[in-house]
This record gives structure tokens, sequence and C-alpha cells, in this order.
């Protein structure tokens, strides 16, 4: 009877079985593809992507290492092992907690709320909003009609009417109908729209602020003497005495537009 010790290897071998390859050789797929996978984070995510990557890379490569050390003695590769376990663990649980306490980040169509546009408006220094249409001052009328180098002479019973558009622009006999605005009658200066003493330089809007009255005393119809006087139509008109002589004034005589509001 032949002993066990004397027979042959390969006869050994065929009782034993096909020897096992070891399990860090059976799980080499697993290493390439955490490998592949670290690439693509790195190429195409973010850091913390990249991060969470690595630590998974990390935890897996030393757990099969720490598995393909079972029953051996504890060597340099077993501390690698425990190592790359605890090093991927942490930083697997340092990026999802950060995920959790940190903010979602805005949409990027998003504004931030501290950008200011070009289309808001600072407050005044009086708390007052500023309007979004500014109220310019009325524009000032046109001149009408003026007398210019041919200024009116007007005499006791005569009387001037403003608005006339005649070619020859003189005073008439006062007669109570012709829609004259301005005569002289018993010394004094009468319009029947009112009357308002101002400056030789008043303006139109002089003429619109002026205090009106019914009449003109002969104390204030005198040379140099210069009146606001409004017209039947809605007009203002400035009159100046730039000379009296005998009874009879010479008036020199603007004529505004009436406003058209």
């Amino acid at each position: 009877m032949t002993d066990s010790s004397t027979r042959p290897r390969s006869d050994l071998l065929e009782q034993r079985g096909p020897e096992r390859k070891p399990v860090s050789q059976r799980l080499w797929l697993i290493g390439i593809v955490a490998d592949v996978a670290a690439v693509v984070a790195v190429l195409a995510g973010s850091a913390r992507t990249i991060a969470v990557v690595v630590g998974v890379v990390a935890l897996l490569l030393g757990t099969v290492q720490l598995v393909t050390s079972v029953g051996k003695p504890v060597d340099r590769w077993v501390l690698l092992a425990v190592a790359g376990i605890v090093a991927g663990a942490v930083a697997v649980t340092l990026v999802v907690d950060r995920a959790l306490v940190d903010p979602p980040a805005p949409a990027s169509g998003a504004t931030s709320g501290t950008t200011t546009t070009s289309a808001a408006t600072e407050p005044t220094t009086d708390g007052v909003q500023p309007t979004s249409r500014s109220k310019s001052a009325p524009a000032t009328p046109e001149i009408s009609r003026a007398t210019g180098d041919k200024p009116i002479r007007l005499t006791e019973d005569y009387g001037v009417d403003l608005d006339s558009r005649d070619p020859v622009w003189i005073a008439h006999p006062r007669d109570g109908e012709s829609g004259q605005d301005l005569y002289y009658d018993a010394s004094y200066l009468w319009a029947p729209s009112d009357i308002a003493p101002v400056t030789a330089e008043a303006t139109f809007e002089d003429c619109q602020r002026a205090g009106y009255e019914g009449n003109v005393g002969a104390s204030g119809f005198v040379k140099d003497a210069a009146f606001c006087v409004k017209t039947n139509t809605g007009a203002h008109a400035r009159i100046v005495i730039v000379a009296m002589e005998n009874g009879q004034a010479t008036l020199d005589i603007v004529v505004w537009q009436k406003p058209t509001r």
C-alpha cells in the first residue's frame, strides 16, 4: 500500500481540488471601477464631490486590503488598510455633515439681495420719495403783439383793444362796446379785466402774480409808470408810460399769448 507522503504532487493537487486565488485578486475589478470613478469626479465634479469619491475609494481599498490580510501577520499593508479605512470614513462624514449645514446655493438666474439695480432711486434728504415724472415750470408764452418803435398815444375818453389784430394798432374813442381792455377817463386809467402796478421790466410771470385792481388814479398815472393788464380773452399785457404831455400818454405795450392751460 502506497503512503500518501510518497505520492506525486500532482496527485495531491487533484485530491485537494484547484487552488483558490487570493481575495485581492478576485476583487481587483472593484479597485479599477473605483479608480475610474475617482478620475471622472476629478474631471467633472466639484471639490465636495472629489472629496467624497476619494474618501469612498480609500475606504473601499482599505477594507479590501484588510479582508485579504485576515489570518496573516500584521504588517505595513494591514496598517495602511486601517489608515485608509479611517481616512475614508472621516472624509465622507465631514462632507456629508457640511452638506447638511450649508444652505442651498441660489439659482444662477437669481439676483443677490445686496445688488442694487440701475432703476432704483435714492430717497431724498427730506424723506419725500421722488415722483416718476418731474413737474416742469410752465413755459413763458410767446409775445403775440408789441408796439415796438410805434407806441400808442392815449388821450382822455380813448381806449385800446390789447387783443386787436388790426394792421394799424391805435387808440379809438371810448364807446363801451368796442372791447377795449384799457381806457383813459377822468384822469384815471381803467381796465375792465383789472390792472396792477408793476415795474417796467415785469415779465409774464410777474404779471401772473401781480395784485390787480380796477383802475389807477391820477397819482399813479404818470411818466415811467408801468402796469400789467388782463385782456378780455385772458391774455396778459405790460404797459409802460414812456411819455406824458398835455394830458396825452404815450404807451409802450407788450402782449403775451394766452397760456394753453
